[in-house]
């Protein structure tokens, strides 16, 4: 799910998913946390999003399987 729909946004240092279907955001958002990765759901008018900001943690604990997304967020974390 992250692959696909999950971002990362070099500037503000964050994790974001994106998608039309609310409910199984919310469901994710949920797991999410009860893995310890604080994130937040936000619902704009056709979507939703999760913002991750723990790199740190969510690279450990989920990560991507995209080579380019696991680059860019180790760089993230290694800039510190």
């Amino acid at each position: 799910f992250c692959d696909g729909d999950g971002t990362i946004e070099r500037k503000k240092r964050e994790v974001r998913i994106d998608s039309t279907n609310y409910k199984s955001l919310k469901d994710l958002c949920k797991l999410i946390n009860s893995l310890g990765i604080k994130s937040r759901l936000h619902k704009f008018n056709d979507r939703s999003r999760i913002v991750i900001n723990d790199l740190g943690l969510y690279h450990k604990k989920i990560s991507f399987l995209h080579p380019r997304k696991v680059s860019i967020l180790k760089e993230i974390i290694n800039a510190g």
